[in-house]
């Protein structure tokens, strides 16, 4: 994390000592998996304040424009919740986005308890899934992920469940297979 060329867009967040500069699960998804694939190549990390309860904030990563948030918990359903949504002026209203905004890949990290991991969608499969606006049709703010550990019954959140899955990376794999994963998912957005 030494090596991470940090830009502040609105820095009143930082007074308050309670939020870190940087959320935790971002710095273990650097170091564990962004380090190794190329060391030097994290750059231009902007905090999100109006999400900074999903430690929301951008970077970019070999030449890809990122997104990153952390999904919650929530009390009622299963599975975490999580927003991605843009404002393009300070005072229009909250937008899904589009595919033609020039993010390349969102990483969401799921954490709960001892189970972690990151979820690493490509533009391409978030427009063909309808959270980002593709051909008209209109994108989500906000989704539910659902981390392989998570146990379901609900017909849609399973269906949900598997093609998320395909794009998770879990932290107890060993590194190379963690590194190997993720590095196919961030440079081909599939595998």
């Amino acid at each position: 994390m030494n090596n991470i060329k940090i830009e502040y867009v609105n820095v009143a967040w930082v007074n308050d000592a309670l939020k870190d500069d940087i959320p935790h699960s971002f710095k273990a998804f650097v170091e564990t998996i962004l380090e190794p694939i190329a060391s030097d190549s994290v750059s231009h990390v902007q905090r999100d304040i109006e999400s900074d309860e999903y430690g929301a904030l951008s970077f970019d990563f070999n030449g890809k424009r990122c997104l990153f948030r952390q999904a919650k918990t929530t009390p009622t359903k299963v599975g975490q919740f999580v927003t991605i949504w843009k404002r393009d002026t300070l005072t229009s209203e909250i937008a899904p986005f589009h595919i033609n905004d020039g993010i390349d890949i969102v990483v969401i990290a799921s954490f709960d308890h001892e189970q972690k991991g990151y979820f690493i969608f490509n533009n391409e499969l978030l427009g063909n899934k309808g959270v980002f606006t593709k051909n008209g049709k209109q994108g989500k703010r906000a989704i539910r992920v659902y981390a392989p550990w998570v146990k379901t019954m609900v017909k849609q959140a399973i269906n949900t469940q598997q093609w998320q899955r395909l794009h998770f990376v879990q932290l107890s794999n060993n590194s190379e297979t963690l590194v190997n994963k993720a590095k196919l998912l961030l440079n081909k957005g599939t595998i």
